[in-house]
């Protein structure tokens, strides 16, 4: 038992596991600062004079009752947003991180989701119906650790044609999801190599998430949002397979915020059949804003480990840790 213990305890030699013990230890602090700030008795003492004029959510509406039911061409907000914490999400985004197997990088993200047609209620915060978007982003790395600086190392291109749903506290969406996955051409002339992966899925999507109320009385415009998505390829190449599944919950401002906004985290997991049902978390904390025409900006500690999350490097074991600037259109 005392080897046993001593084995535990003992300092980690190894350079990538210190890094690891180091993330963890990081993450696992402020996620404890986080909910102690927003739990707390002091702060809850505040909450009604802290945001006096913004209505609860009421998660009562209906759509055929509501007097502003009907159908609209490109409505306001989105009933099945994306997930806060997701890297591959289709938002305006960057990330200044530290990549343990390459070193200074930056991450961004640049594209979104557009609502097209809506059968529900609209000019409402918390709007109900059916609603079609289609969405198209990308979503490269630059190394900043090389000779050639800002290397253009990949890309990953996603397009979606969705049908979403929200009915009280459910939301669901259905559709279609494309993902392609391409080598830089800097990162195959550093190489000497033109040697790349195929990696393509087109997929149908489903996904579920509920919506808690104000379970924090410290923030009363934060909801909770947890989630799960499968997606099932019928067309793949490039060692990608048939299967992958999300989930994760999100804590951020669903309603309008003021200027001192309010604080958010984030989690989430995607598991591919290609990595044998492995693949990455991420991690997020931080803090949030939103506007009266409910668009979100973010500003985060930002942690992504495990497999890599680009298709490229699928098998390739991965951890990053920066800060992110987001903002959900």
């Amino acid at each position: 038992m005392e080897n046993l213990f001593r084995k535990i305890v003992r300092p980690a030699t190894d350079p990538f596991l210190r890094r690891a013990r180091l993330y963890s230890h990081s993450i696992f602090i402020l996620l404890l600062v986080c909910f102690l700030s927003v739990s707390s008795p002091l702060a809850a003492a505040q909450s009604h004079s802290s945001y006096p004029s913004r209505p609860r959510i009421s998660y009562n509406r209906r759509p055929h009752t509501c007097q502003q039911c009907g159908w609209s061409v490109f409505p306001s907000g989105l009933l099945y947003a994306e997930y806060l914490a997701d890297p591959l999400a289709q938002r305006m985004a960057g990330k200044i991180g530290h990549d343990n197997s390459r070193g200074w990088v930056l991450d961004a993200n640049i594209g979104g989701r557009l609502p097209l047609l809506r059968n529900g209620s609209g000019g409402e915060i918390y709007p109900n119906g059916y609603q079609f978007d289609i969405g198209a982003s990308s979503m490269l790395r630059l190394d900043y650790s090389v000779d050639d600086w800002g290397r253009f190392v990949t890309a990953d291109y996603r397009f979606d044609a969705l049908l979403t749903s929200r009915y009280r506290n459910l939301e669901w969406k259905f559709g279609y999801a494309h993902l392609s996955s391409h080598l830089g051409d800097e990162e195959m002339i550093a190489n000497n190599s033109l040697s790349r992966r195929n990696y393509v899925r087109d997929e149908i999507v489903l996904g579920l998430a509920w919506r808690f109320g104000d379970i924090f009385l410290s923030y009363p415009v934060n909801s909770l949002r947890i989630y799960t998505e499968a997606g099932y390829a019928f067309h793949y190449d490039g060692s990608a397979k048939a299967w992958q599944l999300k989930f994760g919950l999100d804590y951020a401002p669903f309603q309008p915020t003021d200027s001192r906004g309010a604080p958010f985290f984030a989690a989430f997991c995607h598991l591919r059949e290609e990595n044998n049902f492995g693949g990455y978390v991420a991690l997020q904390i931080g803090w949030a804003w939103r506007n009266e025409r409910m668009q979100l900006l973010r500003i985060a500690l930002d942690y992504t480990g495990g497999k890599s999350k680009y298709g490229q490097f699928f098998d390739t074991n991965s951890q990053d840790l920066g800060v992110s600037l987001l903002v959900d259109l």
